[in-house]
């Protein structure tokens, strides 16, 4: 087909590939077709678009806490959009909120209107989203040893110059001490 010379289709399937081999479709508008077809209001697009406006207005700060972000569309016709921007810790959303001024203004320059910007912790701990596997809770270690008599008494020796005031917390520090030793020990 692909010869040089002038080749006539036999059927429309051929038809149809000789079209296709002919002028072929960049990916671009490929994916561009898929996206506006997967939603027609265009809010996959209007979402993805935000995503990468946001993290090219921002810094690695920025881009190293966001976990994603959502466009929640104006309730009234007319009205802005909101963005809200979900972020991996507490600390975060609070940083983030002092700055949200400037946020709104960087997007501007790019191109993007919100009335407001808000951010929100993510619920999925970071292991999750990260894709790496979530980390089981360190094993609790077993209690500590009870101390032997021979051992109590020494105790009872080590406090003998202790004021009343102080024998009991000095008391407890110095078994619990004691015990952690024998654990090691042993």
């Amino acid at each position: 087909m692909a010869s040089g010379r002038d080749v006539r289709a036999r059927s429309e399937l051929e038809a149809e590939a000789l079209r296709r081999e002919a002028a072929p479709t960049p990916v671009a508008d490929a994916f561009d077709a898929l996206l506006s077809s997967a939603d027609a209001q265009g809010r996959v697009r209007s979402t993805w678009n935000v995503t990468r406006a946001w993290y090219s207005v921002n810094g690695d700060h920025e881009r190293a806490h966001t976990v994603g972000t959502f466009v929640e569309q104006p309730r009234r016709a007319g009205a802005l959009p909101v963005l809200v921007v979900y972020v991996d810790t507490k600390s975060c959303e609070v940083d983030f909120m002092a700055n949200r001024e400037i946020y709104l203004a960087r997007l501007e320059q790019a191109g993007l209107r919100f009335r407001e910007v808000r951010f929100r912790q993510s619920k999925r701990p970071r292991a999750e989203r990260d894709g790496e596997p979530r980390r089981k809770a360190p094993a609790a270690e077993p209690p500590l040893p009870e101390l032997s008599a021979e051992e109590e008494r020494r105790a009872e020796e080590l406090l003998a110059g202790v004021s009343e005031a102080l024998r009991q917390s000095v008391s407890r520090a110095v078994r619990v001490s004691m015990r952690a030793e024998k654990r090691r020990n042993s």
